[in-house]
């Protein structure tokens, strides 16, 4: 499921870089004569703020747990997006760009699959490696910690912080 993930990943990833970098790159009158109608009657800086959104949500759904960096921006990236495609989807329908809103409606399941997954049972979690010694199921000395985000069965999103120097959760 991590590489199903991943993989779906990309190709969010790839698909709104060149989203987003079209409507960084472009004015709305571009756009709106390029194809995406709707860009016509937003003004410069809400089609801006768009693509930057895109493009922050494409770099934080990969870079992070690519560098072992930051890996909680990935499943907060992928909401994100979710959010971002049921504006997309509202706008479209309101234009009665029906072919549209079926785009965002998959990109939009694709985001939420990546944001179940990793908010779910496939989530990155930020921990320094076991100390040499360190027996499984004991709390780890001399680490800061770890950090996971999960949901639990009722669908609402808790955190859990493990303060591993004392082994209990804060």
């Amino acid at each position: 499921m991590n590489v199903f993930l991943w993989i779906v990943a990309g190709v969010l990833a790839a698909v709104f870089m060149v989203a987003g970098a079209m409507k960084l790159s472009r004015t709305p009158e571009q756009l709106a004569a390029s194809g995406p109608g709707w860009a016509a009657d937003f003004g410069a800086g809400p089609v801006k703020l768009i693509g930057a959104l895109e493009v922050l949500a494409d770099l934080g759904l990969i870079l992070p747990p690519l560098v072992g960096v930051g890996e909680i921006l990935a499943p907060v990236a992928a909401p994100g997006l979710v959010v971002l495609m049921i504006g997309a989807t509202v706008t479209h329908g309101r234009r009665r760009e029906f072919q549209m809103i079926t785009v965002n409606v998959v990109l939009l399941a694709l985001a939420a699959v990546v944001a179940r997954g990793r908010f779910g049972p496939h989530v990155f979690s930020v921990a320094s490696p076991p100390a040499p010694g360190h027996r499984q199921g004991e709390p780890a000395r001399g680490h800061l910690g770890s950090f996971a985000v999960r949901s639990d069965l009722t669908g609402v999103l808790t955190t859990s912080v493990v303060d591993s120097q004392r082994g209990h959760g804060s």
